[in-house]
């Protein structure tokens, strides 16, 4: 019935106007652009009819380690998931460093392919990657749309099962017709051994050596190879403060109460509370305090009070919590529910030998699921 609506509805419906929307603010050739196509409201609400009753039909044969376009998933799950298993790794005896591969696939332009822009073509294209699903106790591959990140647990030095996979992503991209975008592909090799050793030989890919890198911006969030959040730290409070010059210049225009407060929620706190579930408990005393003093000078330009950065982040990190215990199918759902007394419901802590793990969002879980289940914390969500 669906086919048939599609095929002898009105061709105005299926006319979409493609406009070019810059991906970078100086775009210098046509990669730099991304396509979205601008569509009839009337075949957007078709097409929403069409995902309510598809989504359940494809969710069994769904990857369950794709984070976009689930409900009760987002970048801040992919983050913290890629997060946990690479710090647990590093926990364990005999750990020697981390591989993560991050890149970006582009789809062959063909007059069957689904452009940006339409309601059904980021669900589509998730069913489309679904059939390569990879997860192992020392390697995984996980999706975020069509960002792909592949992360392998070294052991020993011994990388062959990284490879192996990463040769196997490469052949499936070619048998589906989804091109690797070598430009954005980068490693990144996190290890936190203090005497000199060789680094590995770079990932190889179609004959050439992928870029290795000291840092990487995956989902917007900024990591190092040591996952110590100071070059995220950085990040932010150089776009906090070019967002909060924007916010003084509203007041300076006479914009004042509920307006500058709207424009300080979406533009400004948007900026610095970006992804803040990741990384609040895990950086340093003297970068908590930096971007503190940034919602400070805010606070006093908007004349009123605002939560400091631990206060928003635990309220998150609550939030984050509850809405993984109702979400059995997240694949953190585990990570979160394993360590629980056999005496009750409650969230045991689990071991940590060291602090940059102990630090980490999912063992800090059972220290906020007192104040969850008791409903007594004194803020209101973010």
């Amino acid at each position: 019935m669906f086919g048939l609506s599609l095929k002898l509805g009105t061709q105005l419906w299926k006319t979409s106007c493609v406009v070019p929307v810059p991906k970078t603010s100086h775009p210098k050739d046509f990669g730099d652009y991304r396509p979205v196509a601008l569509t009839s409201h009337l075949m957007k609400t078709l097409e929403r009819l069409v995902l309510t009753h598809l989504r359940p039909l494809v969710n069994p044969s769904m990857d369950p380690l794709q984070f976009a376009y689930q409900p009760g998933r987002g970048d801040e799950d992919a983050v913290i998931f890629l997060l946990n298993r690479a710090l647990s790794h590093l926990e364990k005896a005999g750990s020697t460093y981390v591989r993560a591969r991050e890149c970006a696939s582009d789809i062959v332009v063909c007059n069957t392919g689904a452009p940006q822009g339409t309601v059904l073509a980021p669900f589509l294209f998730t069913v489309y990657t679904a059939d390569f699903v990879f997860s192992s106790a020392s390697c995984h591959l996980q999706k975020f749309s069509d960002d792909f990140a592949t992360v392998g647990l070294i052991i020993d030095d011994d990388d062959r099962e990284y490879r192996e996979l990463i040769q196997e992503f490469v052949n499936w991209c070619q048998r589906n017709c989804l091109h690797i975008n070598a430009g954005k592909t980068k490693e990144l090799v996190v290890h936190f051994r203090r005497h000199k050793h060789p680094s590995p030989p770079p990932v190889n890919i179609q004959g050439k050596d992928i870029e290795r890198v000291d840092s990487y911006k995956y989902l917007g969030v900024h990591l190092n190879n040591k996952l110590d959040w100071t070059d995220n730290t950085e990040a932010i409070y150089r776009k906090g403060q070019s967002r909060l010059f924007l916010l003084r210049r509203l007041w300076s225009f006479g914009v004042q109460g509920a307006l500058l407060k709207t424009f300080f929620d979406s533009v400004v706190a948007s900026a610095i509370f970006y992804g803040v579930v990741c990384w609040c408990s895990s950086i340093s005393t003297a970068d908590r305090k930096r971007l503190d003093k940034l919602i400070r000078k805010a606070s006093s330009v908007l004349g009123m009070p605002l939560d400091t950065i631990q206060e928003v982040g635990e309220r998150r990190m609550v939030a984050k919590l509850s809405s993984l215990l109702e979400n059995d199918s997240h694949p953190l759902y585990d990570t979160v529910t394993s360590p629980s007394s056999s005496f009750s419901d409650r969230l045991l802590h689990p071991k940590c030998l060291r602090e940059r793990y102990r630090s980490s969002f999912p063992p800090l879980l059972s220290d906020f699921q007192s104040e969850l289940l008791s409903g007594t914390s004194h803020h209101n969500a973010h």
